[in-house]
């Protein structure tokens, strides 16, 4: 089990993650006081103000895809983002978490969130780096981003035996 100051030390790993994930997609703009409009404090919230892109990243250390709390704070920050895309930006949203078997219930929960929110269903990716890091963006209007997102992941759940969709020789990279 880890300490709470080891907890700390992973969710800042996956929060660098994030930012470093957004800032090679050339979306670099921090966001003045680091908030959405209505106070809330995603992890990485940031802007590209000639392509349009809003980017908002999470980092999941401590918390499940089924907390409720959760999913209703990823849906604040999500209806942000639809408010974005509803004025026609474009929107990524980053999820990274350090068990990959917990890819595919994230993955649930963001769909489940947008669904509700009546969003544009994203385009998403999920990968996997060594040694316990995965990431999953969902993207709207894909076609502005610097950093490709690669179509070549067919199935979220490689890393669930027991998921019928399971693909022993898939790549991770």
């Amino acid at each position: 089990m880890q300490t709470p100051s080891g907890k700390l030390a992973k969710h800042d790993s996956l929060v660098v993650v994030l930012d470093t994930v957004a800032i090679l997609s050339g979306i670099c703009e921090r966001l003045p006081l680091r908030s959405l409009p209505d106070g809330a404090r995603p992890d990485v919230l940031r802007l590209d103000r000639l392509r349009n892109i809003l980017f908002i990243g999470d980092a999941k250390n401590s918390e499940t895809s089924g907390d409720r709390a959760t999913q209703l704070r990823l849906r604040t920050y999500l209806s942000w983002l639809a408010a974005f895309l509803r004025r026609g930006g474009c929107g990524v949203f980053g999820l990274c978490f350090e068990h990959a078997t917990s890819a595919t219930g994230w993955v649930d929960t963001v769909l489940m969130l947008t669904n509700e929110l009546s969003m544009s269903p994203p385009d998403f990716d999920v990968r996997f780096f060594p040694p316990n890091v995965t990431l999953v963006r969902f993207v709207w209007n894909k076609s502005v981003l610097t950093v490709p997102l690669s179509n070549t992941c067919p199935c979220v759940h490689e890393h669930d035996p027991a998921h019928p969709r399971h693909m022993k020789s898939h790549s991770t990279a």
